[in-house]
């Protein structure tokens, strides 16, 4: 298999193209001791841009054509927009959902536009794909979310000399392969006039508005203000192209303009405008008004002008010190660099020379073509003629600059040469600090490109498209070109927030152990990255570092690899489950007598194979654990030599030595008939002669018995025998086996023949895990969800549903008896119970309370007859009967959905969240009603959130070595804000009970809280009397003492310390004690 790692002597040699340093660590642990630290990392793998659009496609595409139908979405958004203002005014219940922000705040993700304030270098907005827009007052050093702008794609950002802001949403570029098909595409221009307070659209820019075409609004990935007039930017779209003032549009307001504008450059003087067209061709204005315009493109071999033909995307820049220095940088149609070119001569026609050719593997930014997807150009203050350049990695050149590597494409925490790769654009301040945004994030030099920082706190737009919770506070995921992300939470890293990078590259579907009480680290993780990069690993509480263990693949998966190290399809998923009680296990500890003497009625403490679990186990009645004085073995001739002792399966078996031995053989050659007996055939009787009676005996002749009979021929035989000679061993420890009553099933699921994959030693992390192929994985993209049965006595651990993106749902049944691939061979059922959904099979939820109740989701955009989200009450059936419960009307029917979970908390099973492209919708009467179920996410219930891809819920309670303390705890990863928490299924009893012997009901308000104070009636309390409020792991975090309860009939307590979460608080007196939940909500 080939690394996909960056090796550190790699690392160093990039390092040393950016000059000298002088010091590199690649420590995993985190021991920062800043409020804030970047990401922790290990080496990285490679990001995917294509791969990562193809997922986005295959979730949110037409389900018809497979293509993204940006028409059809931007009428979807209305008609939520619509049902969720129907919502709010007629006052319905969202099912008591909130949601609490779990992080990460020290990563970022992708990032297309950034702006600064004219008037104050401070003040800075930024937009992310998915995760809407947010602000900084500190140079970058902070973010907040501006909640009051739409959760939109983000492409451009403007503000104006008066301090007008305008948001261009959607971007023609963010499809890797640059074909123009974005997932996350926008709804039009926004304007602010009163510091980001407040937004509205701009008239005549609303995709979906009667007049526009379709696609007019829906990339605009230029916005440019005007140097010399205070209210007016100038805008490019995929369909227009003019200027906005005081947000009033006017468009095509010049001759010889593209009507498609993709960038736009305006000198600082106001001299002169560049603009890009959509086809990468250059116009330059003939006027200081812009009102004409002329091409400065032409033949590719024609000099001083710049290349037309062949080209997919082009940047282009001023230099802010003196207009007279441009910059063009172009990527070919297929992607691929193809150069950069100068003007010194305020970018007039025939004053353009290429500075920098395409075409040199070893000098460019895009290593591999996707330069349609990112590609960023900026010039420093008081260097005019050198440009920062930007593709997959962060270059610099000139015309009197060698091109040379600005930035290692990666982020090592404390190492302050590397920006993360993917550059999507460059910002250049008046006083000169860079602003370079990623795929991760932001990044800013004070120092002309020297050195960088990330700055990314609290700019939580991180995409997840799987994740992971414990059984405490921390949750695991994988991300969009930001690797796998663990958040320990609780006081492991230096915020609850803070996230490390377990592992590189695009990351995917992960696990977490549900141990709780492992003597050797907090937690056991697996996380995946894209066509089959798997890894395992710890996190250890006592010094917050974490171990990366690498893969853990066996013999089987050698041929499956290909050249480049790669295993199925993008996106790879897995799933893991866990009993620590199994009854049924068929996994065995070796117990080894410790005494020199023979044992009974002895009790020994254990380990069980995964996580190395202490365990005790006692000898039963009878049973005996040997210790050997002597132990004698017979020689032995036998055919085949012995690969264990037949008597003690713990001993090598005796040593054999092949003999070509001979003996005589008997061979039956024929069968003759034989006198087996003659017997003689004699008559006894009497005769009378002359009266006279005689005694006589007659001899009738011999009766002959005939039988068959094998003649046999002596032949001598020889072959090869194995001679195992006799031996005799002293002082031998008996053993036995032991039950491990820890199981588990690790699936992995790859495509087509590389096939669904299963092991049960994942967790043992002494061992390479051996691995049973179940069969072949659903065609084409392979493996979507997989969910096993849990929680039910016959079922769990045995049962396993697997979908495809090809819509395929297939169950596997028979896995507790499997433990070899001849088991598997054996004892496995698969029945395929949907052929064809209609579009991808994106989630499955399988009842905790009922092996027979399934709910799976569907993907994609349109309208399908048997419906977006579809139940079973059969589901271990033959043929199990599907139901459509996504009884919304149109549009929302065309709604992509992608995840799905059912409330264990609700025996009925009638409680169910599903994930979509605007956020979560919830039912607590099985689907009969939906309600959008937003708060925490967004600004109320009702207000549309990031796309939820991911959806889990903590359904296990207290068994061995497993103590959760988020029992009933609903989990969503969305794909641009991050992780978030909801504890409304929590229950403040479930809580207490742990904890405190009296729950009765304590009137607590405002509840949830959004201030800094919460009132806590003291009805029914006197004397001195102790309020406290408890985190969910049991920790005070605020107390209070009253001398007497009945002073009042209230007390305030200062919540202002307390996160985002839920709490419990509990008054109690030396008679008294009662509790509530508390939910916060700032």
């Amino acid at each position: 298999m080939m690394s996909k790692y960056l090796s550190f002597g790699a690392l160093v040699a990039s390092v040393l193209l950016l000059g000298t340093y002088t010091q590199l660590s690649l420590d995993a642990e985190n021991t920062d001791a800043s409020a804030y630290s970047p990401r922790g990392t290990q080496n990285e793998v490679e990001r995917d841009a294509l791969g990562a659009s193809e997922i986005t496609r295959m979730l949110a595409g037409d389900i018809e054509t497979g293509e993204i139908n940006a028409q059809g979405l931007a009428e979807l958004r209305k008609g939520v927009e619509k049902f969720a203002n129907a919502q709010s005014n007629r006052g319905a219940k969202s099912t008591d959902f909130t949601w609490a922000e779990m992080g990460p705040n020290n990563v970022g993700g992708r990032t297309r536009a950034l702006a600064i304030h004219p008037d104050n270098e401070s003040v800075l907005y930024a937009g992310g794909v998915s995760g809407g827009l947010w602000k900084s007052e500190d140079e970058a050093n902070t973010w907040v979310q501006v909640t009051n702008f739409p959760n939109l794609m983000i492409g451009s950002i403007a503000i104006a000399g008066n301090g007008d802001i305008y948001v261009g949403t959607g971007s023609e570029f963010d499809w890797a392969g640059g074909e123009g098909g974005s997932g996350f595409r926008g709804r039009g221009i926004w304007y602010s006039n009163d510091n980001g307070d407040t937004f509205s659209m701009v008239d005549g820019t609303d995709p979906g508005e009667f007049g526009n075409s379709s696609s007019d609004f829906t990339a605009v990935d230029a916005l440019a203000a005007h140097p010399n007039i205070d209210n007016q930017v100038w805008y490019g779209s995929i369909g227009s192209y003019g200027y906005l003032e005081e947000g009033v549009k006017t468009e095509d307001p010049a001759s010889g303009t593209p009507s498609a504008v993709s960038d736009i450059a305006i000198a600082g003087d106001g001299s002169y405008m560049l603009l890009v067209a959509t086809n990468g061709k250059v116009y330059r204005s003939t006027n200081s008004d812009f009102s004409d315009f002329e091409s400065v493109s032409g033949s590719n071999s024609t000099s001083g002008v710049l290349p037309q033909s062949g080209i997919g995307r082009c940047r282009i820049a001023i230099a802010p010190s003196d207009p007279n220095h441009a910059f063009a940088l172009f990527a070919t149609s297929g992607g691929s660099f193809h150069g950069l070119h100068y003007s010194g001569d305020a970018a007039n026609a025939g004053s353009w020379s290429e500075c920098w050719p395409g075409g040199i593997d070893t000098s460019t930014p895009l290593e591999r073509p996707q330069g349609i997807y990112d590609l960023a150009l900026g010039i420093p203050v008081g260097q005019p003629d050198l440009a920062y350049v930007g593709g997959i990695s962060l270059w610099r050149s000139g015309p009197f600059q060698q091109a040379e590597q600005a930035a290692i494409p990666m982020d090592i925490p404390g190492f302050p040469y590397g920006v993360h790769a993917d550059v999507q654009d460059i910002v250049v301040a008046p006083s000169g600090t860079m602003y370079v945004t990623t795929d991760g994030g932001i990044y800013k030099s004070t120092d002309g490109g020297s050195s960088y920082t990330e700055c990314n706190y609290n700019f939580n737009v991180t995409q997840f498209y799987g994740m992971a919770h414990s059984a405490g506070p921390a949750v695991i995921g994988g991300t969009q070109d930001n690797g796998t992300l663990l958040i320990p939470s609780s006081g492991f890293l230096l915020n609850d927030q803070g996230a490390v990078e377990v592992h590189g590259g695009d990351g995917f579907d992960c696990a977490f152990s549900q141990v709780t009480e492992s003597i050797e680290h907090e937690y056991a993780w697996i996380g995946a990255s894209q066509n089959g990069g798997l890894t395992r690993g710890t996190f250890e509480s006592s010094t917050g570092a974490y171990a990366n263990l690498g893969d853990f693949y066996d013999n089987n998966f050698t041929d499956l690899f290909s050249e480049d190290g790669d295993l199925g399809q993008f996106y790879t998923c897995l799933r893991l489950y866990e009993d620590t009680e199994d009854e049924n296990s068929q996994n065995n500890i070796i117990l080894v007598n410790p005494y020199g003497e023979t044992v009974t009625d002895s009790t020994f403490t254990l380990y069980t194979a995964s996580q190395n679990l202490p365990f005790d186990y006692t000898l039963a009645e009878g049973e005996e654990l040997m210790y050997y004085d002597e132990i004698i073995r017979p020689e032995l001739l036998l055919e085949e030599p012995l690969e264990e002792d037949p008597n003690y399966f713990w001993l090598d078996p005796q040593v054999s030595y092949e003999e070509f031995t001979c003996w005589d053989d008997t061979l039956g050659v024929d069968t003759v008939d034989v006198i087996s007996e003659i017997i003689p055939n004699l008559l006894d009787t009497t005769i009378v002669v002359d009266g006279v009676e005689y005694d006589v005996q007659i001899d009738l002749g011999n009766d002959t018995v005939w039988v068959e009979e094998v003649q046999f021929d002596i032949v001598e035989v020889c072959d090869t025998m194995y001679f195992h000679p006799g031996d005799t061993l002293y002082d031998i420890p008996g053993r036995i086996k032991v039950q491990d009553p820890y199981n588990s099933i690790f699936c992995l699921g790859l495509n087509g023949s590389n096939g669904v994959w299963i092991t049960r030693e994942a967790l043992n992390f002494n061992t390479t895990p051996s691995w049973m192929r179940l069969g072949s994985a659903p065609a084409g993209t392979g493996v979507k969800a997989i969910e096993f049965v849990v929680n039910d006595e016959d079922h769990a651990g045995d049962v396993m549903f697997v979908s495809g993106w090809n819509g395929s749902l297939t169950r596997y049944s028979g896995l507790s008896n499997v433990y070899s691939q001849e088991d598997a061979d054996e004892f496995l059922v698969t029945n395929q119970l949907i052929s064809s959904a209609g579009a991808a099979i994106t989630g499955i939820s399988v009842d905790p309370n009922n092996a027979n109740h399934v709910v799976i989701s569907i993907g994609g955009y349109g309208s399908m007859a048997n419906g977006k989200v579809r139940e079973t009450w059969n589901a271990l059936d033959e043929e199990p009967t599907w139901t459509n419960i996504w009884n919304v009307s149109s549009p929302l029917n065309k709604m992509p959905i992608y995840d799905v979970v059912i409330n264990f908390q609700d025996a009925s099973g009638a409680s169910i969240v599903v994930g979509t492209e605007y956020g979560a919708f919830a039912t607590d009467n099985g689907g009969d009603d939906w309600v959008m179920a937003n708060l925490g996410m967004a600004q109320d219930a009702e207000t549309l959130a990031a796309p939820i891809f991911d959806l889990k819920q903590q359904w296990r309670n207290e068994t061995n070595w497993s103590n959760p303390s988020n029992t009933g705890a609903i989990y969503a990863g969305t794909h641009g804000r991050g992780i978030f928490r909801s504890d409304d299924y929590l229950g403040a009893e479930e809580v207490v009970d742990n904890n405190f012997e009296e729950i009765e009901s304590l009137l607590v308000y405002p509840n949830p809280v959004t201030a800094n104070t919460v009132s806590v009636s003291t009805a029914g309390f006197s004397g001195e009397t102790q309020v406290e409020v408890f985190d969910l792991q049991g920790r005070v975090v605020v107390s209070e003492r009253m001398t007497n309860a009945q002073s009042s009939d209230r007390t305030v307590l200062d919540v202002s310390m307390l996160t985002n979460g839920t709490y419990v608080v509990r008054m109690a007196n030396s008679t008294k004690s009662l509790a509530a939940k508390l939910i916060v909500r700032k």
